[in-house]
């Protein structure tokens, strides 16, 4: 790619799209990927489906290493994201980590017998914190956890503890020095 686009919509596969973007280009980038299990957007290889949550992660670091690339040492990258919990019709943990919650593909005896290992059920997975912690170990340096307060949020149909109103945006940089304009001039 010549030229950056401006104003445009790129669609595909994030970090083959990232590939077209020469290195150090790029000021800014602000995503959400797909949260993990929660929905299925029918696209195949999508992500969020993961078959384990560790596959999920080890996709968004690696997305995050493109980002890198792409990102000036001065650039900024935000990250949106959300967690679940583990239960019986949201989780597992199988033989090989993490299984993903359930899709609509799933039969609800399969369900019913789900193992989680030492995690119990009903445990928040911690996942935007899994990813933070995961991208710090791969060098990116974390400045700040904003709680994003979200007073129309979804409701849950929950009832033994309170419903989650926010959600985890997380910024990193990829050097010490970067422009930040606090006042937005």
């Amino acid at each position: 790619m010549s030229k950056l686009p401006v104003n445009q919509i790129l669609c595909g596969d994030w970090v083959e799209v990232m590939k077209t973007f020469p290195s150090e280009s790029i000021d800014l980038v602000m995503f959400s990927p797909p949260y993990w299990g929660l929905r299925d957007y029918q696209v195949e290889g999508q992500i969020g489906l993961e078959p384990t949550l560790e596959e999920y992660l080890d996709k968004l670091v690696r997305g995050c290493r493109e980002i890198k690339r792409i990102l000036k040492k001065t650039g900024s990258m935000y990250i949106v994201i959300g967690d679940s919990y583990t239960s019986t019709t949201t989780g597992s943990l199988g033989k090989n980590g993490w299984s993903r919650p359930h899709s609509r593909n799933q039969s609800i005896e399969a369900r019913k017998h789900r193992n989680f290992g030492k995690i119990p059920q009903k445990c928040l997975l911690g996942i935007p914190w899994r990813l933070a912690l995961r991208l710090i170990d791969d060098g990116w340096i974390l400045r700040n956890d904003i709680i994003w307060y979200k007073p129309n949020h979804m409701p849950e149909s929950v009832k033994d503890r309170l419903t989650n109103t926010y959600e985890h945006i997380f910024h990193f940089v990829k050097s010490r020095k970067y422009y930040y304009n606090l006042d937005f001039d």
